[in-house]
């Protein structure tokens, strides 16, 4: 059976979906999904999913630590042997205005594009996964994708593009190696059917579905 692992950009991911609810509020209630149900869908059954990587870091703002925090506790109880997450970090990027001179910090993901390509490239080289999904829309990964489907000729490569995010590199690419790509917003019904209860009780601890992600 073909051993499987995804590797999510969880900025990436998590940001289209916020872009596509803008556009259409009913995508807003998939912000609370069930990740292994979701990937699912994207294999068959001659695959085996052993692994989702799911690529992170903690928001510097409370309320969006509370609401990332819950999604993650949920899906690493429900998934135990399945979720794995890796978190990065943010830091607090100087920012100058050249239209009014003034100065602020805007919040910027680090080491995140790293992790995954160190991830990515280590599970090939010691051969853990047939098959590698990658999960996103950052050009940034161009190169150890490259290296993935140019090199590593034994693994079998899906690209995957988050709700509302594209990459003219990366799709570019994939189609000139004749590598496989999809559009998650193309399929609502795998999200629809991926949605987590509103409330997981766990005997001890409850996660809840925040109150805005409706």
């Amino acid at each position: 059976m073909t051993k499987v692992n995804f590797y999510i950009d969880g900025f990436n991911f998590y940001y289209g979906l916020k872009k596509k609810s803008m556009e259409n509020p009913n995508w807003k209630k998939y912000y609370w999904l069930d990740m292994l149900k979701l990937c699912n869908n994207y294999i068959d059954s001659s695959h085996q999913l052993q692994l989702i990587n799911y690529f992170t870091a903690t928001p510097l703002n409370i309320g969006k630590q509370t609401r990332q925090q819950a999604f993650l506790n949920a899906n690493s109880y429900l998934n135990k042997e399945t979720f794995n997450v890796k978190l990065g970090n943010y830091i607090l990027k100087d920012i100058n205005c050249q239209k009014c001179s003034k100065s602020f910090q805007i919040p910027e993901e680090k080491i995140t594009d790293v992790n995954i390509a160190t991830q990515i490239l280590g599970d090939c080289y010691l051969k853990k996964v047939d098959r590698v999904v990658l999960v996103t829309a950052d050009s940034d990964l161009l190169p150890p994708l490259k290296f993935l489907i140019d090199e590593i000729k034994s693994v079998k490569v899906k690209l995957i593009f988050p709700p509302n995010n594209f990459s003219s590199d990366l799709f570019n690419f994939m189609k000139e190696r004749r590598q496989k790509v999809s559009f998650m917003d193309r399929n609502e019904s795998f999200f629809l059917n991926s949605m987590l209860p509103d409330i997981i009780e766990t005997g001890r601890k409850k996660y809840s579905r925040p109150p805005n992600w409706i």
